[in-house]
């Protein structure tokens, strides 16, 4: 079901993310027309806050925000959408959870729209010589099949990874579920790709850290 949300004076991206997150792990689908009014500040990334484990980038058009999110929450979203929970623990120990919001930072209607396409991406794990795309949709369904898990909750669990390609107008947002399949623990860097105005833009986030 999609719910209306109303939201009143937000004005920080922190903040979005973490509502976005609750909102996955409640299984509430987000319309992105209650944000389309945020006055979030895109000139600078937030810095981090203590305790704040999110890593930000904001650079040519996109807005990204990821944060690990801990295996019990993992294990407890897929176990609320019918996974056994087998395959549930299974899944929150091998698939390297990040929460993400994700977004076209630009605010005039002529700006350019970016595309994503989680192919692109690049996952290094510390000490490795290559890099790996992320774990997508597409991915995770072979997985499913392989473990005969029930068609309801490999929908579900569709539904709440980040797509695996979009395009995004200015201020469109979304998110979910980025997986970066790597154990838990595993330092690695993360290598971003988008296009912006038919050009290639790059970003690296160093030194993130699955969860445990």
């Amino acid at each position: 079901p999609v719910f209306a949300i109303v939201v009143i004076g937000v004005s920080s991206r922190r903040t979005i993310g973490i509502i976005a997150t609750i909102a996955v792990i409640a299984g509430i689908e987000l319309s992105t027309a209650w944000i389309s009014s945020c006055q979030c500040g895109a000139a600078a990334a937030e810095p981090a806050v203590a305790g704040d484990s999110a890593r930000r980038v904001l650079q040519d058009g996109l807005s990204l925000e990821l944060a690990p999110l801990p295996h019990e929450q993992t294990r407890a979203f897929l176990v609320a959408r019918g996974f056994p929970e087998a395959d549930a623990r299974w899944a929150a120990e091998r698939g390297c959870f990040f929460r993400s919001a994700i977004a076209n930072s630009a605010s005039a209607v002529n700006a350019p729209s970016i595309d994503i396409a989680l192919g692109a991406w690049r996952v290094t794990a510390a000490g490795a010589a290559t890099g790996k795309p992320p774990l997508t949709r597409e991915g995770w369904e072979g997985e499913w099949r392989a473990r005969a898990v029930g068609e309801a909750a490999a929908v579900a669990f569709h539904w709440a990874l980040f797509p695996t390609a979009q395009t995004f107008a200015p201020t469109d947002h979304n998110w979910g579920f980025l997986t970066f399949d790597l154990p838990a623990g595993t330092r690695f860097a993360l290598d971003i790709v988008w296009r912006v105005d038919g050009r290639e833009a790059t970003a690296r986030i160093d030194d993130l850290e699955c969860a445990r």
